[in-house]
């Protein structure tokens, strides 16, 4: 409950920006992401081989290349405060259902764009939002980025659980639009990879304007990372928010009867797990 008021209350205290469609970004950060986009220019030709292979035989990674590349996204009238929110696949698109549950029923007129990077994530938001609140997410290339930002004119940015570029968030910064961390978390692995970089993307965590972490240890490792402290809450996970906690509720009780479990049954649950997890599940059963 708390990771949706705490995006509730941030949208409260936005103005409504227009973000022109001059590239006004300021001199440095225009030139940081320039050097950002012949990174991502120079590791893209390096790695064409492998991105022709997998479309022309695997048949993958075709959809959405216009809105990949270009930004080439549908446009929007403008009419009211929109929220564009970024789920990375099909774990993170389930994930925000609590999260639009709410803010449709808070703000009736707010307008929802919802992007996501994988084949799967995409059909599963279409089925969950409607097609035409859906679609693929921009490369972190600054042009790419910065046209999406001007067709959508956003009140805020939300990031399920770690999706962090350095692009999405400079250019965002740049124009007045907060982006907020939902779900946050920040793995050993993660962490340590952040570290490593340094003050290389440093400015990138300072430019969050929230986040809801996940647990405490999580909310001190985004500060660590350079997030001020007094933007970063411990407000545990949004996939409780989306659980069912109802016995009585008619999902539950059908689940229950496909299920064979009665009231007398003791059911253990391991939900969302993976190595090694799943045995040390099965050593405490």
């Amino acid at each position: 409950m708390r990771q949706r008021k705490e995006i509730q209350e941030l949208l409260h205290a936005q103005p409504r920006r227009v973000i022109p469609p001059a590239n006004d970004v300021p001199g440095k950060d225009a030139f940081v992401s320039t050097l950002i986009d012949a990174a991502y220019l120079l590791l893209l030709v390096a790695t064409s081989p492998w991105w022709l292979y997998a479309m022309a035989v695997r048949g993958k990674y075709r959809r959405g290349w216009r809105a990949k590349l270009l930004g080439a996204v549908p446009g929007s009238d403008h009419a009211g405060r929109l929220v564009w929110l970024h789920a990375v696949s099909v774990g993170e698109v389930n994930l925000l259902a609590p999260l639009v549950e709410e803010l449709e029923r808070r703000f009736p007129d707010l307008r929802l764009r919802i992007t996501t990077t994988t084949d799967t994530g995409f059909e599963v938001a279409c089925r969950r939002y409607g097609p035409e609140r859906v679609c693929y997410a921009p490369f972190d290339f600054s042009w790419a980025v910065r046209r999406v930002l001007r067709k959508w004119q956003p009140a805020a940015i939300v990031l399920a659980e770690l999706e962090l570029w350095p692009n999405w968030i400079r250019m965002a910064s740049a124009h007045g639009v907060p982006v907020i961390v939902v779900n946050g978390r920040l793995s050993d692995r993660s962490f340590r990879g952040y570290r490593r970089l340094g003050s290389i993307l440093r400015f990138m965590f300072a430019r969050l304007a929230t986040v809801a972490a996940q647990t405490p240890t999580y909310a001190e490792r985004f500060v660590r990372l350079g997030t001020p402290a007094d933007r970063v809450h411990a407000v545990g996970s949004l996939k409780f928010d989306g659980a069912r906690t109802d016995r009585h509720h008619p999902d539950t009780q059908a689940l229950a009867a496909w299920a064979r479990i009665t009231p007398e049954h003791v059911v253990f649950l391991a939900g969302s797990t993976q190595a090694p997890e799943e045995a040390l599940a099965l050593e405490a059963f």
